[in-house]
């Protein structure tokens, strides 16, 4: 009979001691396969999984590409036209000055077995092929040279695991959001970005106050009032003990301003 066996978590068969191999079955045992890995990586041709660490030298006539481990076992890894490619080692390319170069990781024969049989291209215009991955760019046409080793159209594939424990660059290097929820705080360049909330209200006019208090458990820290029209004049806030904001202006009444307040 064919296949006696199967493995635990996905079932997929294989021989035992006295079975015979048929080509249905044989079909049947690389579709489970390919249909998983369809899974785990949504059929990727091409994707980064792991960067190298890159360093950039100046050789005199020329600048020195150096590719090393950034800590793991691999170089790079990544895969290529759907198979696996990495190597391991330091790897170094020589790119002479006056020209904008394009190194690529490419598909080459022998990957099925041996995945760090990979290509290493690099060339001066983009690579118009399917299966390769950009690795980084290097404009050498000035001194000192660029290194772009996150180039907009570099893909990654992260795998579940490391998308779980790992938030760097969990989505690519770009995010597009169409609504954004913040629970706690938000940080540009490491300086915090402190939760705002915007009021309108008409202008009391000079000698009276406004005021507008905030929603249940906001702790004003910062607020500053636009009016919207010249005539309302002068405008000022005041954060009142109490979590009130006090609004004033110089001006005319009923005029409306717009109120910006920062939490604490």
């Amino acid at each position: 009979m064919p296949y006696g066996g199967s493995t635990r978590f996905f079932h997929l068969p294989y021989m035992l001691r006295g079975d015979y191999m048929t080509e249905v079955q044989e079909e049947e045992r690389a579709r489970i396969i390919d249909h998983l890995l369809y899974v785990a990586t949504y059929g990727a041709s091409a994707a980064m999984i792991e960067d190298p660490a890159f360093t950039l030298s100046d050789g005199g006539t020329r600048w020195r590409l150096t590719l090393t481990p950034a800590g793991g076992e691999f170089t790079f890894l990544a895969i290529a036209n759907y198979r696996l490619a990495y190597r391991e080692g330091e790897v170094a390319f020589d790119l002479p000055h006056g020209a904008f170069y394009y190194i690529y990781i490419t598909y080459a024969a022998g990957m099925e077995t041996d995945p760090s049989k990979c290509g290493l291209e690099v060339r001066t215009d983009p690579l118009d092929a399917v299966g390769h991955v950009l690795l980084c760019t290097v404009d050498c046409r000035n001194t000192p040279a660029v290194l772009n080793d996150m180039p907009e159209n570099k893909p990654y594939l992260v795998n579940l695991a490391s998308h779980s424990g790992d938030s760097l660059n969990p989505h690519g290097t770009l995010l597009t959001q169409n609504a954004l929820r913040v629970v706690n705080w938000l940080t540009v360049k490491g300086r915090r970005i402190r939760p705002a909330i915007y009021e309108t209200i008409d202008s009391p006019g000079a000698g009276n106050d406004a005021y507008i208090v905030p929603p249940e458990g906001f702790a004003p820290a910062f607020a500053i009032a636009s009016p919207a029209a010249a005539a309302a004049g002068a405008c000022g806030c005041e954060i009142l003990p109490d979590g009130r904001v006090k609004v004033t202006n110089a001006g005319a009444a009923g005029i409306p301003i717009a109120v910006r307040i920062e939490e604490a």
